[in-house]
């Protein structure tokens, strides 16, 4: 998150700029990816609740909100994450607003700091380590409150 943030204020022409949510949506989409697992066992318990039998009727049925509370994110691995950044930049290149380009003069000073920890492994989770303890499980209610 602080490096959204930090992206918001010093790389772009303003953080005002009609685009910098979009901007920073994009980079935050780049940095991290759901936890698969999660994912998984979210659809999973979707299956049970609505009797459904496939898990893409599961993911149709997923709210933003449970996506939000079951599923954690996770950082990808460094080939894969300097990918995802290169391509949101490429993207926010392209967006301007009466030709006010979100890029800012610190644009690629940003952008080369940030590859570097991407490169370093900085943003990434290392698979060996767990990120996050098991505290417990969720409930996922159904349409009429089941579990």
């Amino acid at each position: 998150f602080h490096k959204v943030f930090h992206f918001v204020h010093n790389a772009l022409s303003s953080p005002k700029h009609i685009f910098a949510p979009l901007s920073a949506r994009l980079l935050s989409k780049a940095l991290y990816k759901p936890c698969q697992a999660d994912l998984d066992a979210l659809l999973i318990a979707l299956q049970k609740v609505y009797g459904l039998k496939s898990k893409a009727a599961a993911k149709k049925k997923v709210t933003k909100d449970q996506a939000r509370k079951h599923v954690r994110q996770e950082g990808a691995e460094p080939i894969e994450l300097r990918a995802r950044c290169l391509d949101a930049k490429m993207m926010i290149e392209q967006l301007s607003n009466d030709g006010v380009a979100v890029p800012g003069p610190n644009w690629e000073r940003w952008w080369e700091n940030l590859l570097i920890h991407v490169h370093n492994g900085c943003l990434s989770d290392d698979p060996d380590v767990p990120v996050y303890k098991w505290l417990g499980k969720h409930a996922i209610k159904g349409p009429l409150g089941v579990e």
